[in-house]
């Protein structure tokens, strides 16, 4: 299906599915074709991340599952930091 815009005052910010460098799919806003706002990556490992991006970089608040473990708190250029909750399944 088509994009949709998120806000009509913002025409360039658009929500869709693209795969990454990486080979992720990701699905939510992007800004002129990369990720940046809210969204959702599944890699093929299986690897899961729901939260913010910037600039093409998981960035913000968000839920990173990996395997049996899932972190959830703020991500500073993919990497967390700060207080958050760590769990394993």
């Amino acid at each position: 299906s088509a994009p949709q815009p998120l806000s009509p005052s913002n025409p360039e910010h658009m929500s869709e599915t693209i795969i990454l460098e990486d080979g992720g799919e990701f699905t939510g806003a992007l800004t002129t074709g990369i990720p940046n706002g809210h969204g959702q990556c599944v890699w093929g490992d299986g690897g899961l991340y729901t939260g913010e991006w910037k600039n093409g970089k998981i960035h913000g608040q968000g839920v990173l599952t990996a395997g049996q473990h899932s972190f959830e708190g703020t991500f500073v250029d993919g990497v967390p930091q700060g207080s958050g909750v760590f769990i394993t399944k």
